[in-house]
């Protein structure tokens, strides 16, 4: 089962948990509750939240859920917007210069281009440059 909120055990037989995906421990932790007979051996009573319970069964008092549980603050530390850095703000402008600079290469080749064909079409009347060939 897995746990949908950070909780503390209150009473339970056998608990134990697959922390694995908070911690990375690949051993289940023993959970107990707190008791007279057990404080002084510091029993761990914390489910965490996102985390699965592997064996036994109990009853737990909800302390924290969504954003405010230990996996819910780590996945919002995760999700930082990034900033633009200093070296993406000049990469920025030196890619929009660069696309420029083609923009107005494109534009004055076609300037040129069409410069020519009026040129000859004015100077050799005899040229139709739209008029279709056949080759037999």
């Amino acid at each position: 089962m897995r746990i949908p909120a950070d909780c503390i055990l209150i009473s339970g037989t056998d608990v134990a948990a697959d922390e694995a995906a908070l911690t990375g421990e690949p051993e289940h932790i023993e959970k107990s509750d707190v008791t007279e007979a057990n404080v002084l051996y510091n029993p761990n009573p914390f489910l965490l939240a996102n985390t699965l319970i592997q064996q036994g069964s109990g009853t737990a008092f909800v302390c924290a859920v969504g954003t405010n549980t230990v996996s819910g603050q780590a996945e919002q530390k995760l999700n930082i917007e990034d900033d633009v850095t200093p070296l993406q703000a000049k990469l920025e402008t030196i890619a929009d210069q660069i696309g420029g600079f083609g923009v107005a290469v494109a534009v004055l080749t076609f300037l040129i281009v069409t410069a020519k064909l009026v040129y000859l079409t004015i100077t050799d009347p005899t040229v139709d440059f739209f008029a279709v060939s056949t080759i037999n």
